[in-house]
């Protein structure tokens, strides 16, 4: 079996640091995520919409480590 896509959402209650550390966690094992870009998006387009709205003033992050 294989995967093309890797998803995870946040969760209600589920703080903010362990949601992107899950996915950087995934991230090293998981073949199919290629690059710190397609990381960063991964959290990104997982994030609650309550909390990108606190966001909404940031610029796009470039990195998962920063």
């Amino acid at each position: 079996m294989r995967a093309e896509r890797y998803e995870r959402l946040q969760f209600e209650g589920d703080p903010f640091a362990t949601y992107v550390q899950s996915i950087g966690d995934a991230a090293l094992v998981l073949p199919i995520m290629q690059n710190e870009k397609n990381v960063v998006e991964r959290i990104v387009e997982g994030i609650r919409p309550i909390q990108c709205a606190r966001f909404v003033f940031q610029s796009a992050p470039a990195s998962f480590y920063n």
